[in-house]
């Protein structure tokens, strides 16, 4: 495997990062860890031996130590309070990219982050079909006739014990699906025995011993047991036979029953759906261990997994630590220690990390990297592969980053460290080659813990450049959104701050912001120098000594930014749907859809008439003259069978996916056109 990265040895030795720094010792975080070696070739391990020898030393040893509160790497120096952030006095107005508008939208597509990487999600479509997964199931209704008709339903082939198909892509003829797959496997009799140990044999006392003579002690599989057996032959027939298989006892004396063992996979189906009545698997490829997340791009899917060993009582076995891989069309076997890189983190991890790139077109082997480290999340466009993760130490939380070149190859380029977490994938950019994160951190000023919220500039090779630090004191991050040389960034705690902060320069600048009620936890452009923000409404209740703030419905704001010095709510929709009204949208991206030409954009919406009573609609937003018109359909309750809601457009119509059932409505007055149930069908 390592032959597919043999085609990097011409990038420049600055840009390669390898073996993983084990023993950094007292470190700021935001020091360069920069390369780790010069050679240009990515470390691997030379054995099997050295692979279990870093197990062993950095994780086994480690955690079976008494004394053990921190490892190494975690004597970093102590914690420094950041600076407040001055504001700026500049007026000019900032030009962001806007949204294409020069061409009318035909149908919608996925609403992702980098345009041009496409993200997985349950509902598809490309303007004449809808594609839709949940759980095993695959449905293509044709909309194209006045009544959608569902063209095909098909139950995905799984031979896993538990499988649950999370997202798809669809690209032209080719159904890319992505499934968990757990396996249940029966762990032997003798290995079940392992974990039990019975008592030591009681004494009899003499009466007892007048009654019964104790025969000697049974061994069955090297496990001793007490036989005892009456002195008369009348209740003879009610003695256990001795030679009764000893694993019935277990389960019927002891109470123990088969246990098993399982394994996790992530799993990814290719179908050929030419014929959209007859979708038939060409492809499977299975990787041991969990998805952290996928990407599409130029007819290749871009997926990062990850399999977690477990070491703390001995050293696993290799099979343990090593990821299987299954290919349908090329026997990928289990790769060999020699197989695995080094971890480039800064602190090791006990987990495995697989960057696969598969051509889901052709039958290609996929390009694959096996790494140590760990991985939650991803961000991705054109050039870069960023990875991330996250540590602790005795000063707080860390997210790391390591930063991987996909132009040629899977090529390591960086690592680093920036305290606090990222709360939304928004809290990722890369931009002019420079990348851009904005954390919360915890952090103890003297008297207690609080809340900080920062932004990190690092440059190409992730060395940090510049940053912002102790923004919103006490707050949490709820939303971001880079844009350019701009960058937009909503903190919350009683009051919804919304901060213009200008990112043309290494350190970024906060140049105005906002403060209103509630928050948003979702920004989108919506032309030039506008910005829509879905969240929640707030309400204060003053209890004399303190001021209780909670969540309540839905609110869409309309953010003016033209001034960065003075950024305007120029409009509000307050309590979308009602009081206790909830939209997915709020926290999955993927969820709104949006279209440049009209300037409207769609989003499932659930309403509730009381507590109980629930209705899946749709709401639509309008954007005139700096002012929102929001439209809530009017639909009635169904209830065919659960299902996560979507929305998207094609032509006239807008259609709305909920409860297992495709409705159609009239894309200008949103009124209810007819509606097919998918569970019956």
């Amino acid at each position: 495997m390592k032959k597919i990265l043999s085609t990097v040895s011409l990038l420049i030795a600055l840009c390669m990062i390898t073996a993983c720094a084990l023993d950094v010792g007292s470190k700021d975080p935001l020091e360069p860890i920069g390369p780790q070696n010069s050679d240009n070739e990515i470390a691997y391990f030379t054995d099997e031996a050295e692979l279990l020898s870093f197990v062993e030393e950095y994780f086994v040893s480690r955690n079976n130590r008494d004394d053990m509160l921190y490892t190494d790497d975690m004597a970093t120096t102590d914690t420094v309070m950041p600076e407040a952030p001055t504001g700026s006095s500049k007026s000019e107005a900032v030009d962001y990219p806007a949204e294409d508008s020069s061409e009318p939208d035909d149908f919608s597509e996925t609403n992702v982050q980098v345009d041009g990487v496409d993200e997985g999600d349950i509902l598809k479509t490309d303007g004449k079909y809808i594609y839709i997964i949940q759980n095993e199931n695959f449905i293509i209704v044709d909309i194209m006739g006045d009544v959608p008709q569902v063209v095909s339903k098909i139950s995905l082939n799984s031979d896993a014990n538990y499988s649950y198909f999370r997202e798809m892509y669809i690209k032209g003829d080719k159904a890319i699906f992505i499934c968990d797959e757990e396996l249940r496997t029966e762990i032997p009799s003798e290995e079940q025995l392992r974990d039990y140990e019975l008592p030591e044999p009681a004494v009899p006392s003499a009466d007892a011993a007048a009654g019964f003579e104790i025969e000697p002690l049974e061994s069955y599989d090297g496990v001793f047991i007490e036989m005892d057996f009456p002195a008369t032959d009348a209740v003879a027939e009610d003695v256990v036979d001795p030679l009764e298989p000893y694993d019935e006892i277990i389960k019927e004396d002891l109470g123990i029953y088969t246990r098993y063992q399982y394994s996790y996979y992530t799993s990814v189906y290719v179908y050929d759906i030419t014929d959209r009545a007859n979708p038939v698997e060409e492809r499977k490829i299975s990787f041991e261990g969990a998805l952290v997340s996928s990407r599409e791009m130029d007819g290749k899917l871009y997926l990062v997994n990850e399999k977690n060993f477990y070491y703390w009582i001995d050293t696993p076995a290799i099979d343990d630590i090593i990821p299987e891989i299954y290919d349908s069309e090329n026997v990928i076997c289990t790769p060999e220690p020699t197989d695995i890189a080094k971890c480039i983190w800064e602190t090791p991890k006990s987990n495995v990390v697989t960057i696969a790139v598969i051509d889901y077109i052709s039958d290609a082997q996929p390009e694959i990297l096996h790494m140590m480290g760990c991985g939650s999340d991803i961000f991705m466009n054109s050039q870069s592969l960023y990875i991330f993760g996250n540590s602790s130490n005795k000063n707080g939380y860390y997210t790391d980053i390591v930063k991987y070149s996909i132009t040629n190859g899977i090529v390591p380029i960086g690592s680093a460290k920036a305290p606090g977490y990222a709360f939304t994938q928004f809290a990722y950019d890369e931009y002019n080659g420079k990348f851009r994160i904005a954390t919360t951190a915890n952090i103890y000023n003297g008297e207690k813990y609080i809340n900080m919220n920062n932004i990190y500039v690092y440059d190409e090779f992730m060395n940090p450049c510049g940053s912002l630090t102790g923004l919103a004191p006490d707050e949490s991050i709820k939303s971001v959104r880079f844009m350019g040389d701009m960058a937009y960034l909503v903190t919350f705690k009683q009051v919804d701050p919304l901060f213009v902060i200008d990112m043309s320069e290494n350190d970024p600048k906060v140049l105005g912001e906002l403060k209103i009620p509630g928050f948003s936890t979702y920004l989108h452009p919506v032309g030039e120098n506008l910005l829509l923000g879905i969240g929640s409404e707030t309400i204060d209740t003053d209890y004399g000594n303190w001021v209780a703030t909670s969540v309540s419905g839905l609110k869409v704001s309309l953010f003016d930014v033209s001034d960065p010095a003075n950024p305007i709510e120029v409009d509000v929709a307050s309590y979308v749907g009602g009081k206790n009204a909830y939209s997915v949208a709020k926290d999955n991206h993927n969820a709104f859809v949006y279209s440049s030409s009209t300037n409207t954009g769609y989003f499932p919406l659930t309403t509730y008439d009381d507590y109980w009573t629930s209705t899946n609609t749709l709401a639509e937003v309008k954007i005139e003259n700096n002012q929102l018109e929001v439209k809530v359909a009017e639909l009635e309750a169904i209830d065919y069978k659960y299902s996560e809601s979507r929305v998207c457009y094609s032509g006239s119509y807008v259609y709305l996916f909920r409860n297992y059932a495709v409705t159609k409505l009239d894309r200008e007055t949103l009124d209810f056109i007819c509606e097919i149930d998918l569970v019956n069908t």
